[in-house]
């Protein structure tokens, strides 16, 4: 009965920027990514006015492929051109904002990887490559073999598209 109490009394006391950023990441799994991207400004927001958590890699780290994560999606479902072009432009911005802080490999990962997807979908062949000639290098040099067939293929696709 304690473990109940106490878990009731630690669930009110998630912080407001901490929240956003963990609803705004629950919306966007589940596909809502408008409202997703609504809750991930508020917790940008939040954790960028705070002392602590605007220095915190992995919490920046996150937030902002999950920023670029919701523009990239909502780029693909966009009716006129501009707002396609707008949300990709955000998306490309929040994911080299991603790799910039150097955070964690796991998100410095994904935010190549979803870049470079990002580039790929654009038809920008150079600039897909580019970034997954990175994200192999950051693999492979942390000793993972982990995705790294599939990244060659993908190089080997932005390579192609680019005439290389």
């Amino acid at each position: 009965m304690a473990a109940v109490c106490l878990v009731a009394a630690l669930a009110g006391c998630t912080p407001p920027s901490q929240k956003a950023l963990e609803d705004g990441s629950s919306l966007l799994a589940a596909g809502k990514t408008a409202e997703a991207l609504v809750q991930l400004q508020d917790a940008r927001k939040r954790i960028e006015g705070h002392p602590n958590l605007k220095t915190n890699l992995v919490v920046v780290g996150k937030l902002y492929n999950q920023l670029g994560l919701a523009h990239q999606t909502l780029s693909r479902s966009a009716i006129d051109d501009d707002a396609k072009s707008d949300h990709r432009t955000k998306a490309g911005i929040f994911y080299g904002k991603t790799i910039e802080q150097n955070p964690p490999l796991a998100i410095q990962q994904y935010a190549y990887q979803n870049r470079a997807w990002l580039y790929l979908e654009a038809v920008e062949w150079e600039k897909a490559a580019e970034d997954l000639g990175s994200l192999l290098h950051i693999t492979e040099n942390q000793g993972s073999t982990n995705n790294v067939f599939q990244y060659w293929l993908e190089k080997g696709t932005a390579e192609f598209g680019a005439g290389r």
